[in-house]
């Protein structure tokens, strides 16, 4: 019987930096290496040795310095490929050694030692962290015993329309607040007695004053506008005066009188003489020394008659503007009387509010047979009370504030067969809604009959829930929401048998 003795196969370390590094691969020209506890990126150059664990007599027992380059990461798998550089002329060879080595099974590829890790001492932390939730866990599996948790569950529409909470009674006209018949906090019915209404004669009053002298301001305003078209026009009338004085318009057509029988007495000479040229009476220069002073006396002629119609136009538009000056003086003169009236209707006010005590008294008297009463048009609860008692109001101003009475929402649930036929009507529960983080109290109202083995739909109406929150919870239709049930079942119930 032959024994095999077991020889060690020497391991092939690799150092970078004084620290070995896991080798994964190995060959004559790469290797892939695990970077432990070192970040490695593609095209880093990085100065490493190769080492034998135990010497091998065919092989170099000095070690192999090499320069790793780091290559991009596209081949699959773990670690990173590098490529070898030998940094001497002969370790080309003695990498081709090794690879061959590794290959036939002489060289194994051997991982640093992992130097055992101390004991933690932190083992207090963590103990209570993980006895934290127990307390939790223990309240969730009696409240899991004692009731029924219903994930599948929404809220649905609330019945009838979905109106407003708040409603605001405003006072349909101006005047005093009269007589209260509510306060915060009573209940109304449609129908009922708000608060009555009754005429302000002090704001009324304050109404009048201030439509007139809105009315005053305006008519001041016009009056000194039509003032300074008079004193615009009386300029413009009083230069066109002077520039048709300075013209003389007379003289102008005296000239232009004058010029015109001129003209035709030379063309009566330029005429003869142009007859006596046919018979040589005459010398062409004679004639051609006529025509020249027709064209002069033409000329003239022309330029006469030119300063005469300026000289109507000037005329004309002197009396356009004494026309234009006397329509704004007789304006002018009406806003004056009308401002005179009014500021003697503002002097009268004035009077009358010096005796405003006895004045205000008989307007209460005479207003006290005109009450008007504002009645609520919906059921609800006062809130707020704007307007006291004596307190003067504006057209559409809010007096008082309403809540509306509306129904509540509804939450509608899928219940398994066997805890529907523990339920009641008018059994209480909790419903839970993520969307508004809140619990609210809800009873049972439609219970339909339970099937055997199938899911009973099952509605629930929540019980007085926060005015602030009707609104929004009209808006959550669809919301998902969860319903915890008293559980009824004894415990031999809960198994299926």
């Amino acid at each position: 019987m032959t024994a095999l003795a077991v020889v060690p196969v020497p391991a092939l370390e690799l150092w970078v930096e004084g620290r070995p590094l896991p080798l994964l691969a190995f060959a004559a020209g790469e290797l892939r290496l695990l970077p432990r506890g070192r970040r490695l990126d593609a095209g880093d150059c990085l100065r490493a040795e190769l080492r034998l664990a135990s010497p091998v007599p065919t092989l170099p027992e000095e070690p192999i310095g090499i320069l790793l380059v780091v290559l991009p990461s596209s081949s699959p798998g773990p670690g990173r490929c590098c490529r070898l550089e030998p940094l001497q002329p002969d370790d080309r060879s003695a990498l081709r050694q090794l690879a061959q080595a590794v290959a036939c099974g002489l060289v194994g590829l051997a991982a640093p030692p992992t130097p055992p890790r101390p004991p933690s001492r932190r083992w207090l932390p963590l103990l209570l962290l993980g006895l934290a939730p127990l307390p939790w866990a223990a309240q969730q599996l009696l409240r899991s015993a004692t009731s029924v948790r219903l994930e599948q569950a929404v809220v649905g529409r609330p019945p009838g329309p979905v109106q407003p909470v708040l409603e605001a009674v405003a006072a349909p006209r101006q005047g005093l607040v009269g007589q209260l018949f509510v306060a915060e906090g009573t209940a109304v019915a449609p129908g009922q007695a708000l608060f009555t209404l009754q005429p302000d004669p002090r704001l009324d009053q304050d109404l009048l004053d201030r439509a007139l002298s809105r009315d005053i301001d305006n008519l001041d305003n016009r009056t000194r506008q039509a003032e300074l078209r008079v004193l615009d026009l009386q300029d413009r009338l009083a230069q066109s005066r002077l520039e048709q004085q300075a013209a003389d318009p007379d003289g102008a057509a005296v000239a232009v009188a004058a010029l015109a029988s001129e003209e035709r007495r030379q063309q009566q000479v330029l005429q003869r003489r142009r007859g006596l040229l046919n018979d040589g009476a005459v010398t062409e220069d004679d004639v051609d020394g006529t025509a020249i002073r027709l064209a002069e006396v033409t000329a003239r002629l022309q330029d006469s008659r030119r300063q005469a119609s300026l000289e109507r136009l000037r005329s004309a538009r002197t009396t356009e503007l004494r026309r234009s000056l006397q329509t704004e003086q007789a304006r002018l003169q009406v806003f004056q009387q009308r401002l005179q009236a009014l500021r003697g209707q503002e002097e009268t006010q004035r009077r009358l509010a010096a005796d405003q005590p006895r004045a205000f008294s008989e307007a209460s008297l005479r207003a006290r047979s005109l009450y008007g009463t504002v009645h609520a048009s919906l059921r609800g609860v006062v809130v707020r009370i704007l307007r006291g008692s004596g307190n003067p109001v504006r057209p559409r101003e809010t007096v008082l504030i309403l809540q509306r009475d509306q129904p509540p929402p509804v939450v509608v649930a899928l219940v398994p067969g066997p805890v529907a036929r523990q339920l009641r009507a008018g059994q209480r529960g909790e419903v839970e809604i993520p969307a508004l983080r809140r619990r609210f109290v809800a009873t049972v109202s439609a219970l339909p009959s339970a099937r055997p083995g199938a899911q009973t739909q099952v509605q629930l109406t929540l019980q007085d829930p926060p005015a602030e929150e009707l609104g929004r919870l009209a808006a959550l239709r669809g919301a998902p929401a969860v319903v915890v049930l008293p559980n009824r079942a004894t415990p031999l119930q809960l198994f299926p048998f």
